[in-house]
């Protein structure tokens, strides 16, 4: 990528980007709110669906990129009827948190419906 923007509301998520890019010998910008954040290619997400009041968020996120890659392990896929499952993953939290099974099936979601379709 020519650009990676790193957007959280939480400032400990955006240290741990910020971070991680370092080890990794990359370079990225850092957002505190969508607003803040140009169209892009690319929108990659992860973890933004544990509560429904989220879900109007993939509208937002559809708005500001061509493409937008969800993965998330906590909604499910029948929650997302435009969205169409393109992978699953088995992860985990580190520290290890206990976390029940369900939630280390980790699903790559992709828009199935045109763009102008009713979101969720």
């Amino acid at each position: 990528a020519a650009e990676v923007i790193c957007c959280d509301n939480d400032p400990d998520a955006l240290l741990a980007c910020e971070s991680n890019a370092e080890l990794n010998g990359v370079s990225v910008t850092l957002a505190h709110d969508l607003a803040q954040v140009p169209p892009v290619d690319v929108v990659l997400v992860a973890d933004v669906l544990y509560d429904r009041d989220n879900l109007p968020l993939l509208t937002d996120l559809l708005a500001r990129g061509e493409a937008v890659i969800v993965a998330d392990a906590r909604v499910d896929p029948a929650a997302l009827p435009a969205w169409r499952v393109v992978d699953e993953r088995e992860g985990l939290t580190l520290p290890d948190l206990d976390e029940s099974g369900l939630f280390r099936l980790v699903r790559i979601y992709e828009r199935a419906e045109p763009r102008d379709a009713a979101v969720p």
